[in-house]
Formats: C-alpha cells, structure tokens, sequence
C-alpha cells in the first residue's frame, strides 16, 4: 500500500503571504526578493508552503534549513 502524499498548504503570491506573516505586501515582496524567507517563484509568481513558513517564524528551521529544504513546490 502507498503512503499518502503530504498535505501542502500553499500561499500564492505575495498578497497571501504577507497576510499570513502580518506584514505589508511591499515589506513582504522585499523579503520575498532577498531571499529572507523561505519561499521562490513558480512561473514567476511567489510561492510558499504554510507550514515551512510556520517552522520558519517560530525558529523551528532557520535561513541555512530553509534555503536547502525539499522543494515540495516545483514541478
């Protein structure tokens, strides 16, 4: 028997994440492009995994962990 895929909670946008991290979308889209959160682009919309974000946000993961994180996202 297969093991059940994981349940991804995925944001699009940057709109999504900003109201989910409680930040302004133009703070968001700066740490969006810097690269301080972990989330990329897919067909060049953001995109990010509420439970990675969640890890992120409460230390769980840090910068380095979520830089090199499977990418459950890209297909």
């Amino acid at each position: 028997m297969n093991a059940p895929a994981p349940q991804m909670d995925l944001l699009w946008g940057a709109e999504q994440i900003a109201a989910v991290i409680g930040r302004t979308t133009r703070a968001t889209y700066f740490l969006l492009e810097n690269g301080e959160i972990p989330a990329r682009k897919v067909y060049g919309r953001w995109v990010a995994d509420r439970a990675t974000l969640h890890r992120f946000f409460t230390n769980e993961i840090g910068p380095a962990a979520a830089a090199t994180a499977p990418d459950r996202g890209s297909n």
